[in-house]
């Protein structure tokens, strides 16, 4: 089973919180704390974890150095204001 992970422009009451109801998320500063995670230290990180999903609304993920196939990315296209949505958006394919 893949693990969730929200990158850091993710908040916690409108996108972590929600989904810790049906599946394990964590934050990715959680899996590094007191360190600042640059978006290239991100594959380094996400190789470790066993079948990891990134969820991100950082457009500078979606460029094909990040991509792997030991880790997943999804780039959600919304406002910052709109992230609310990505639970509902993730339950029903993690369910």
């Amino acid at each position: 089973m893949s693990q969730i992970i929200l990158d850091e422009h993710l908040g916690r009451s409108q996108v972590l919180q929600p989904i810790q109801h049906w599946k394990t998320a964590k934050r990715i500063q959680d899996l590094r704390p007191g360190e600042v995670v640059k978006d290239d230290r991100l594959p380094t990180i996400l190789i470790h974890l066993e079948k990891p999903t990134l969820v991100t609304i950082d457009g500078g993920l979606w460029k094909k150095r990040f991509c792997d196939r030991r880790y997943c990315i999804l780039y959600f296209s919304i406002l910052d204001t709109q992230q609310n949505q990505i639970p509902s958006l993730l339950r029903q394919p993690f369910t």
